[in-house]
């Protein structure tokens, strides 16, 4: 299952002042699937919450999805029966949602000037 767009429709962010930023939890909410002949539709909001109480980033939209036709009409129906699409399809529709979303969410949080809602891995040198 391949990411083909994302639409984001909905946005909202908030920073509290005075308050450090010990960690950021991020989550993203599957809301609805719709199945359209070789496409899947799927409505979602990513929300990066800055712990303890420093402030919130949602986005909100609709992400395309192309592939197998098998793999679509199978995450559409574990999603109607389950709320919750399992193993390699849920594991590409969620990693892609995040990355997405994540890097999007970049610009939110630097009209803020909030940190990025993610970890930049340190890099070392090596002598």
């Amino acid at each position: 299952m391949n990411l083909k767009n994302i639409l984001y429709d909905r946005i909202d962010a908030k920073r509290e002042n005075g308050t450090s930023v010990k960690h950021v939890d991020i989550g993203i909410n599957l809301e609805s699937f719709n199945l359209r002949k070789s496409e899947l539709e799927v409505n979602f909001t990513y929300v990066a919450r800055y712990e303890p109480k420093a402030g919130f980033l949602i986005l909100g939209g609709t992400a395309v999805f192309d592939g197998k036709p098998t793999d679509l009409k199978k995450a559409a129906v574990e999603w109607k029966n389950k709320k919750q699409v399992t193993g390699e399809l849920g594991q590409q529709l969620i990693n892609n949602l995040n990355y997405s979303s994540s890097m999007n969410a970049v610009f939110v949080s630097r009209v803020l000037n909030m940190s990025p809602p993610f970890l930049i891995p340190r890099l070392e040198i090596k002598k």
